[in-house]
């Protein structure tokens, strides 16, 4: 006896494991009543060493050790998460009516415990981890896993289900099974093997090789379970099948879980690992193909196409959406790499001969198109529609109009650049039927979906443009314009001028408002749209001035009511605004007694300020529009008539046409005099005033002016001080410049090019560093230090700089 643990009399149950694998030493778990004792060998040498014991609320049944230091514990009546720590327990759930705990531990950190007939898998902290569980249909008495299956021994028989999807492997009968040992020491292996302990014997089991199971389960049309197992090859790093075979597998699956199990998404997700023929998946939905290759298709058993029922056609056809998009984005940039793709095997490349591709795309885009119209996918029906694609059009047509997706049937001619059976399509919704049937849609929502693809076109299309555009103007005319103006590939402008003029009901009106667009945009360099929209301003103004030698009342310009307030509105806003109208060629063909108000706005655009201020004053008679045009045009920084605008106006209010200056003429010029004496020169003023007005009424202007002139003496004075003081500051820094002395031995030499600088021009920055006159390459920058120099600071600071 190499060692005896005197703690462990009258065991109930006891475990022993290896719980570090990259290691040799043994840990026992041994329960003895309600006791836990927790044992380490690490060499036989030493024996087994106590490492700690905790109390349990009762006496445990099995023991099955977990990774982080915890124990899962079978109790009569339930199963608990126990830490060895702290001896804090976690219950998990209750054994059932037959109070006899069955557990195993399983891969991947996860236990198998049973409750009655049924086996749950749940993690190391309890929680469920598998969406399904393992009926046994007899209570039972022992577990074993043998990766990849789960080894139940019940009264009769021994049961074995997969571990992966809980299906039910094998079964035989073994009357008394009471206990299930796996040989865990020599995993990984081709065939697992497990014992089963009986009353008097004990038998060993071993599976045939995995490999082989694969190739009987796909016989069998068990691709779950083939698919199963070969995940566990991978993790064990066996070759169950090639890569060729897997993806075989693969599409099997996924063709039966379509045809048969009608599990559409998960069938999707097993398309998308296969690169079998894309029409072989399309083949599917024989009657949204086309007839050609709808007849091609011949299917072999057991994969005869599937019928839907209800709303299963929905969810197959959106299920594939992924899977048909990725392969349409293959089949577009190489079409060819259809026909070198053979992985499905013999019976599955027969079911097709090969097609024209054309059909394929067209069978593809087909389902799409179904797929997003059925689901409601407006956005993406609308990206397919719009963009290239194989649809035919009259199917399309037809099932569109059926679902009453107008919107969306414009948007497919436009794609397909079918753009007058579009624009023609428009008009017809807009219109009533031919037996007095409302429109599908509204006169305006016609209009403005045709505007809207007029806009689209531009000049990619300019005959239909100019083709649909009159139906638009002559039913709304902003939105006719709004064609021209808001184009994504705008039509040149004098080719919408000539058209409008000739198409238009109203073509002035027209021309105007495109021309505004125009001009309120500045998308046109042309000037002479500036004179063309003040041209028409001015000719329906002409047309609806009252005519000469009328009593009509003179209003100020724009307040007149009805059409011509509001054009001469838009012209004195033009006039104030544009800067690009030729105002000789306009000031031309203006009248000469009529519209002053816009003849002294072009004058102003001239310079020739002392004419407008003349229309103001003597024509118009309004005096205030006459200083609010001066306090505009006034600059005493302009040589010409805008330095002298107040003093024109004085001339005017003195100095009238009938030659006799009134009251109120004089009221206004010493009232201008007193509120701008400095914009006004005042020798000028002075001698413009009548001689018999009393001093005390020009007493305030003329102190005004005595105070600035001071001031600005004053200021003078101060600047010529100031001035005076900076002369001599540079001086002075000249001086001290010239007399600082500069020594140049015949061993001096420039640090840039390393040669002596001897006879050679030289330079010297402020920071004393000598260089030839040739590598100062910026008299700011050191050439040798990289320090920058500003010559453009004031004086005084660098006078300051240079005296510390």
């Amino acid at each position: 006896m190499k060692n005896q643990l005197l703690d462990t009399r009258g065991t109930t149950t006891f475990e022993c494991v290896q719980t570090d694998p990259s290691s040799s030493a043994i840990t026992l778990f041994v329960a003895v009543k309600k006791h836990l004792h927790r044992y380490r060998l690490v060499t036989v040498s030493q024996g087994f060493q106590k490492l700690n014991e905790i109390v349990l609320p009762t006496t445990p049944r099995l023991l099955t050790s977990t990774s982080g230091g915890c124990v899962c514990v079978g109790f009569a009546r339930e199963y608990a998460i126990v830490d060895l720590e702290t001896g804090t327990s976690l219950d998990v759930f209750p054994t059932g009516r037959a109070a006899q705990p069955t557990q195993c531990r399983l891969a991947k950190r996860e236990l198998l415990l049973s409750k009655d007939t049924e086996s749950y898998i749940v993690g190391y902290d309890g929680k469920p981890t598998r969406g399904f569980f393992l009926n046994w249909n007899d209570i039972p008495s022992s577990l074993g896993f043998a990766s990849p299956y789960v080894v139940c021994s019940t009264a009769s028989k021994i049961v074995v289900r997969s571990y992966s999807t809980g299906s039910l492997v094998q079964s035989f009968s073994l009357p008394g099974g009471v206990a299930v040992s796996v040989r865990e020491e020599n995993r990984p292996y081709k065939a697992p093997s497990f014992f089963v302990a009986t009353k008097n014997q004990i038998c060993r089991f071993t599976s045939i090789s995995l490999q082989h199971q694969v190739q009987e389960l796909i016989e069998t049309n068990e691709y779950e379970e083939a698919l199963a197992l070969t995940e566990i090859c991978d993790e064990e790093n066996l070759e169950c099948v090639d890569s060729h075979q897997l993806r075989d597998l693969h599409a099997r699956y996924a063709f039966h879980l379509f045809c048969h199990k009608k599990d559409f998404e998960l069938s999707a997700k097993h398309f998308e690992l296969t690169e079998c023929d894309v029409r072989k998946v399309v083949g599917l939905f024989p009657e949204l193909l086309p007839l050609k290759l709808s007849n091609s298709l011949h299917y072999v058993p057991p994969l005869p196409p599937p019928t839907f029922q209800g709303p299963e056609f929905q969810r197959a056809l959106t299920s594939l959406v992924p899977y048909l998009n990725k392969n349409r984005l293959r089949i577009g940039s190489s079409v060819n790499q259809l026909q070198n793709q053979r992985v499905l095997g013999e019976n599955f490349d027969q079911m097709f001969p090969d097609e024209d591709d054309n059909d394929l795309s067209t069978a593809i885009d087909l389902l799409l198109f179904r797929a997003y119209l059925t689901g409601n996918n407006d956005e993406e029906l609308e990206r397919l529609l719009r963009e290239r694609n194989g649809l035919p059009v009259q199917e399309v047509e037809r099932v569109l109009i059926e679902k009453m997706k107008y919107l969306k049937l414009i948007i497919f001619f436009e794609g397909k650049g079918l753009h007058r059976r579009a624009l023609e399509f428009i008009r017809q919704l807009s219109q009533r039927g031919t037996d007095g049937s409302m429109a599908a849609i509204s006169m305006t929502e016609g209009l403005q979906h045709m505007t809207r693809y007029l806009n689209r076109l531009g000049n990619t299309q300019e005959k239909l443009v100019f083709e649909y555009a009159k139906w638009v103007l002559q039913n709304n005319k902003d939105l006719g314009i709004e064609i021209f103006t808001n184009s994504l590939h705008p039509i040149a402008s004098d080719k919408v001028l000539k058209y409008l003029r000739d198409n238009s009901t109203n073509g002035n009106a027209a021309c105007v408002s495109y021309l505004e667009s125009l001009v309120e945009k500045n998308v046109e360099e042309n000037d002479s749209y500036h004179d063309q929209l003040a041209q028409h301003y001015l000719d329906i103004i002409m047309n609806l001035l009252p005519p000469a030698g009328s009593s009509t009342q003179r209003l100020q310009a724009g307040t007149e009511p009805g059409q011509i307030g509001i054009t001469r509105r838009k012209l004195l806003n033009f006039f104030e605004k544009s800067n690009r109208y030729h105002a000789e060629r306009l000031l031309n063909i203006f009248p000469m007694d009529d519209l002053l108000e816009e003849r002294a706005l072009i004058l102003r655009r001239m310079g020739r300020h002392e004419q407008a201020l003349n229309i103001y004053v003597h024509k118009l008679g309004h005096h205030e529009l006459a200083l609010q045009y001066c306090d505009k045009v006034f600059d005493p920084n302009v040589e010409g008539e805008a330095k002298s605008v107040f003093t024109f106006l004085i001339e005017d209010f003195l100095i009238p046409p009938s030659g006799s200056v009134s009251g109120l003429q004089t009221m206004l010029a010493l009232d201008l005099l007193t509120k701008h004496f400095d914009k006004i020169d005042p020798l000028r003023a002075l001698d413009l005033l009548p001689g018999n007005i009393p001093v005390f009424k020009i007493r305030g202007y003329i102190d005004s002016v005595l105070k600035d002139l001071t001031e600005k003496r004053r200021a003078h004075e101060i600047s010529k001080n100031l001035l005076k003081s900076e002369t001599l500051l540079v001086k002075q820094i000249a001086f001290n410049c010239k007399n600082k002395p500069i020594s140049i031995t015949p061993i001096t030499a420039c640090p840039v090019c390393n040669k002596r600088i001897g006879e050679s021009a030289f330079a010297m920055y402020p920071n004393g560093i000598l260089v030839h006159y040739a590598c100062s390459k910026d008299r700011h920058v050191c050439p040798v230090t990289g320090d920058q120099f500003d010559f453009t600071r004031p004086i005084r600071k660098e006078s300051s700089l240079s005296n510390k």
